[in-house]
């Protein structure tokens, strides 16, 4: 980790804390037993105030350009900061992860939304190395104790010494063993030798990484529909962003040599992705009504009444949405928001446009090919035929969607516009899509995979949300 950053220089600031060190060294005793607190305290403040400054560097407003000479500032102070978390006993402050994970989520948009060229080749360095001071940030994942070389639990010392292949105990297959193995004492059997490896089994952090990229968002629905709503242990063991998180912290630093740039690359943009997510889910969770703000005066009768009255609204309102997406570029929209939604995550991405890119049609021709034909074939049926005939839910999500993206567009749809502009003009949030935020008080959609839940809201000027259905 400590080379990924490359060398550095004691700045001004470190010399004065060595030479106070120094003149401190000819106290007495009594005054030197506070010393210690007094070299902490300093160096946590120093931490905070590089994270402040890194923060202060690199995160500004969407649209706004980031100046070379603030990011190479923030990159110096993130060199003096990683030296600084290498002499750490602890972890290091709250405030500090914040500020570093703003930072990160911030300088993640910026390579999503605006960034290219050599820009975006530096600031993809830079989501490295802010991640890489996240692991930092934790003793527990840096300082991790390596599995032993079989990768499974350690035995016991009289496992050690007699172990069950040769005390004609149950095996670990569960097959008991010979009493004397074949050949010399002590030594493997002709068939032990020549039989291949045992595959090492892979850590809970390779199976939740490797989970998260290969899972679709139907395949999330699918589970959530299957599972049961009053079940906490079903809510416990879910795969959530939160999750990928801790399994990206607990993963990189067992790349030691073997990791690469690229391979840290794309551990950190997994980190901060599944970051951002996570900040968005539990602002939207915290800002959802109660049960009480819920209820009404009106009754159950009333209510089903109102219901009836207004569903033939609905559904005549509906309509018009998908009837927006009969046109070639609606066309275009509805296949690839099906196959958002049916796709592994590693091959949709994150994206700001409507529709996929380029590698990962190339993916999706060469590997789902079913899927990809599936959803062409929807999509030449058109929209409306979707949402009026077709039985699969995924697709009547898609048709609406892209009557929806159609819509937003404005005057003018066409193909090549939609193919350049921000899908749905950044009102809809979805997890494969990335795009700048719309003016404060605009109503805003979003869709929590986790939770099978849609969301309407709307941000004031101040940042504050208010979740209204």
């Amino acid at each position: 980790m400590a080379e990924l950053f490359g060398s550095s220089s004691k700045s001004g600031e470190e010399g004065e804390e060595e030479e106070e060190e120094e003149d401190d060294s000819s106290l007495e005793s009594s005054a030197r037993s506070y010393q210690p607190n007094k070299r902490q305290r300093t160096t946590s403040q120093r931490i905070l105030s590089l994270a402040e400054r890194i923060h202060c560097k690199i995160c500004h407003f969407d649209g706004m350009e980031l100046p070379v000479k603030a990011h190479r500032s923030a990159v110096n102070s993130m060199v003096e900061l990683r030296d600084l978390l290498l002499q750490l006993a602890s972890d290091a402050d709250r405030d500090v992860r914040l500020m570093l994970l703003y930072a990160g989520v911030s300088v993640h948009r910026r390579t999503l939304t605006g960034s290219e060229g050599d820009e975006a080749s530096d600031l993809n360095v830079t989501l490295a190395l802010l991640f890489m001071l996240q692991v930092l940030c934790d003793v527990r994942a840096r300082d991790q104790t390596p599995p032993p070389i079989g990768g499974g639990v350690s035995m016991s010392p009289s496992l050690q010494q007699y172990p069950p292949s040769e005390a004609g105990g149950p095996t670990e297959e569960g097959v008991p063993g010979p009493s004397h193995p074949t050949g010399a004492t002590g030594g493997e059997s002709p068939e032990a030798a020549d039989a291949p490896p045992r595959p090492v089994p892979m850590r809970h952090e390779q199976t939740t990484l490797q989970q998260w990229g290969k899972q679709s968002l139907q395949q999330v629905i699918e589970q959530l529909e299957k599972e049961d709503p009053h079940g906490q242990w079903d809510e416990a063991l879910r795969l959530t962003p939160d999750s990928v998180c801790r399994a990206c912290v607990w993963e990189a630093p067992r790349l030691q040599k073997q990791g690469t740039l690229a391979g840290v690359g794309e551990l950190a943009s997994t980190f901060f992705r599944c970051s951002a997510l996570t900040l968005m889910y539990n602002m939207l969770e915290a800002q959802k009504p109660g049960r009480e703000e819920h209820s009404s005066f009106l009754t159950l009768s009333t209510m089903n009444f109102l219901q009836d009255a207004n569903e033939t609204l609905q559904r005549n309102n509906l309509a018009a949405i998908v009837d927006s997406a009969e046109s070639e570029a609606g066309q275009q929209v509805l296949r690839d928001m099906i196959l958002s939604f049916t796709l592994p995550h590693y091959v949709v991405g994150v994206r700001k446009v409507p529709l996929l890119s380029r590698e990962a049609n190339i993916v999706a021709t060469e590997h789902f090919t079913k899927l990809l034909g599936d959803a062409h074939e929807t999509a030449m049926r058109g929209a409306e035929w979707t949402w009026t005939n077709d039985i699969d839910e995924m697709h009547k999500i898609g048709a609406l969607l892209a009557g929806l993206c159609i819509l937003l567009a404005g005057r003018g749809g066409s193909t090549d516009i939609i193919r350049k502009s921000e899908a749905f003009k950044g009102r809809v949030q979805l997890p494969f899509l990335e795009t700048t935020a719309p003016p404060s008080g605009t109503a805003r959609m979003a869709f929590v995979p986790h939770r099978n839940e849609w969301m309407i809201y709307t941000v004031d000027k101040h940042g504050a949300p208010q979740v209204q259905m």
